[in-house]
C-alpha cells in the first residue's frame, strides 16, 4: 500500500501479512499455539484433583501475553500463571491478599531451550516479582508437555534446569493412604 505525503515525498507501509499456510512459519505458529493451549491444560488438570494422587488446589489463572494476530509476543515469559495465596499471614494482610506467581516459558516442537542470557533474564523477572518459580515447558505432538524447573543457583557449565511434574509446582499430592 503506498500512502503519499505530498509531491516531493513518499511514504510506504506494509500491512502485516498472515503466514502462508503450510509455510515453515504458519507450522511454527501452529506448533507454538498447540504448545500453550496443551500446557495449560496439562497444568489445570495437575490442580484440580483429576490427575490420580492428587488434591484439589486453588484454581490457577493464566495471563498469556500474545502479539499481533496471536503470534508470539516480546518477552521471555510466555505465560503468567497466578492465584490467591490462602496460607495465614500475619499484619494486616489476611489470607487470600497476597498472590503465588509462577512464569512459565513454553517450547514447542524442535524450538531452542532458553540461552545462559536468556535464563538471567528470567532469573531477573523471577526476582522482580518475587515469582515462586520459573518453569520451562516442553512439548512434542502427541505427548503430554515436560516440565523443568528453574534452579535456584547455577554453578557455572551446569544445566540451569531439573525435571519436574505440574503436581509438585502447580498442585498438592494426597497423602498415602494407611
Amino acid at each position: 500500500m503506498v500512502h503519499s505525503l505530498g509531491a516531493d515525498r513518499l511514504v510506504l507501509s506494509f500491512d502485516r501479512m498472515p503466514a502462508i499456510p503450510g509455510s515453515p512459519s504458519a507450522r511454527a505458529a501452529k506448533t507454538a499455539r498447540w504448545a500453550t493451549t496443551i500446557t495449560r491444560w496439562a497444568i489445570r488438570f495437575s490442580s484440580t484433583g483429576k490427575r490420580a494422587g492428587t488434591n484439589i488446589a486453588k484454581r490457577w489463572q493464566f495471563v498469556g501475553f500474545a502479539g499481533p494476530n496471536g503470534a508470539e509476543s516480546r518477552g521471555i515469559v510466555d505465560i503468567l500463571a497466578i492465584r490467591r495465596d490462602h496460607r495465614p499471614t500475619s499484619g494486616m494482610l489476611q489470607p487470600g491478599d497476597l498472590f503465588e506467581i509462577v512464569l512459565v516459558q513454553i517450547k514447542g516442537g524442535t524450538a531452542a531451550w532458553p540461552t545462559p542470557a536468556d535464563v538471567k533474564r528470567l532469573r531477573a523477572v523471577q526476582r522482580r516479582y518475587r515469582a515462586k518459580a520459573v518453569v520451562l515447558a516442553s512439548w512434542q505432538n502427541g505427548a503430554e508437555p515436560a516440565f523443568f524447573l528453574l534452579k535456584r543457583s547455577n554453578a557455572q557449565g551446569r544445566n540451569p534446569w531439573r525435571p519436574t511434574s505440574p503436581v509438585e509446582v502447580f498442585g498438592t499430592r494426597r497423602p498415602p493412604s494407611r
